[in-house]
């Protein structure tokens, strides 16, 4: 049988499981704290906030909602990378 399809997925790994750098580590645009402070605050935020919703939904205390444990980094950066004039069309779980 031959083979039909091949690919091969780039990513970009900074840290490792530990947290610790891995490679080069993290890119220049990343290395000043000043940046990356806020954005983990933001992340923190919206961890506690999806905590919290859980807590009340598991109650019967709010309707239904979409949890978004995990999906933290990927909302909280689309945030900062947009700039004035960008529109962003958010699905349900989209809390960053």
């Amino acid at each position: 049988m031959s083979q039909a399809f091949s690919c091969r997925i780039e990513y970009l790994q900074c840290l490792g499981p530990d947290g610790h750098p891995v490679g080069d580590g993290l890119p220049a645009a990343f290395a000043d704290p000043q940046v990356l402070l806020p954005l983990f605050r933001q992340m923190l935020f919206v961890r506690t906030f999806d905590t919290k919703a859980v807590a009340l939904q598991r109650t019967g205390k709010l309707g239904t909602y979409a949890a978004c444990l995990g999906h933290e980094a990927a909302h909280v950066g689309l945030g900062a990378a947009m700039r004035p004039g960008d529109v962003f069309a958010p699905s349900y779980r989209e809390y960053g």
